[in-house]
């Protein structure tokens, strides 16, 4: 409902100071002190340092490229909400390819959509768990 996602982005966010997700948006860019964790000049050294080590790797392609080109296990998948937009068929394919690449072990996927509920069949596969997600800053998603 647009009425509640007005409310908890611009009257329970600080749109300003801690709320990078719409700020980028309306000004067009990040500032320095309200930025995604992978643009702070502090964590620069950091994530040069993965990418150097293959703990991180930057992919230019689809999500499907991304998986299928992993030559280690995967251990943390974020599935945002691309999924809401795309038919059981795509859902089935994506999942499919994740799964085989997931570390059994180590392997998490964090899934977040717009829908209250498990909106489509293969991703039951996931057997999720609802969390608390008072704090989103985005605040369009009802689960997390």
């Amino acid at each position: 409902n647009l009425a509640m996602v007005i409310e908890r982005v611009f009257f329970k966010t600080d749109l300003v100071k801690d709320n990078y997700f719409y700020s980028g948006y309306i000004l067009g860019y990040y500032k320095p002190d309200n930025c995604p964790r992978y643009l702070r000049k502090e964590h620069f050294a950091a994530m040069k340092k993965h990418l150097k080590n293959d703990k991180l790797k930057l992919v230019h392609g689809t999500m499907l490229d991304a998986i299928d080109n992993s030559t280690v296990p995967i251990t943390h998948a974020s599935l945002l909400d691309h999924m809401d937009w795309m038919p059981d068929r795509m859902i089935n394919e994506e999942m499919t390819h994740l799964f085989r690449k997931m570390d059994p072990v180590k392997g998490k996927i964090f899934w977040r959509t717009f829908a209250d509920n498990v909106h489509a069949a293969p991703l039951n596969w996931l057997k999720s768990t609802r969390v608390n997600d008072d704090d989103d800053r985005v605040g369009m998603y009802w689960t997390t």
